[in-house]
């Protein structure tokens, strides 16, 4: 079987986690930062779309993976939710395949033990398969629980292409909700 291209991306209107992988092997992964103070909407998805377009060249992925939002982000967003239209949009233009999942579905699948959290995943990523992001991951568990945790978007990010991977493209004996592979 022909190794897969993945954009995984967590939107965002401030950052955008981004992990780019063929197959397991994690290729790019890291914070892009979006919105600057002063920018409006329309600068907000011009700057977006130069991101994406630029990542798309370079990479040249099949399939794009994107972490859905959540009603209650889409409603007191609109900006994010214009961004995840545009997203979407240039995934269609751009003729790549787009797959979404729920957050937390991911993260369940990732923390197999106890609450499903986003530092427990990040913790389960660079323990079991990324150990060098471990720099990344310290330097968010360091913040105090109401401060932003920078890196926390890249791992939702390359969670997003794990999951894709496990599930999607090589499932392996997993069972009927998925969470448990073995």
């Amino acid at each position: 079987m022909k190794p897969i291209k993945i954009i995984a991306i967590d939107p965002g209107v401030k950052t955008m986690g981004v992990a780019i992988m063929k197959d397991l092997d994690l290729r790019y992964w890291g914070i892009k930062r979006i919105r600057k103070t002063g920018m409006n909407k329309k600068e907000l998805l011009e700057k977006t779309e130069k991101i994406l377009l630029s990542l798309i060249n370079r990479y040249k992925p099949d399939v794009l993976i994107i972490q859905n939002l959540f009603f209650v982000q889409q409603k007191e967003s609109p900006n994010l939710k214009a961004l995840d239209r545009k997203i979407r949009l240039f995934a269609i233009k751009n003729k790549i395949q787009l797959i979404e999942y729920n957050p937390l579905e991911v993260r369940s699948f990732l923390c197999q033990n106890g609450r499903p959290t986003k530092m427990k995943a990040a913790k389960t990523i660079c323990e079991n398969y990324y150990p060098f992001l471990f720099r990344y991951y310290y330097k968010d568990l360091n913040k105090k629980w109401w401060q932003e945790k920078y890196y926390i978007k890249m791992f939702n990010a390359i969670g997003l292409g794990i999951y894709y991977l496990k599930n999607e493209r090589y499932p392996r004996n997993c069972s009927k909700n998925r969470s448990v592979c073995l």
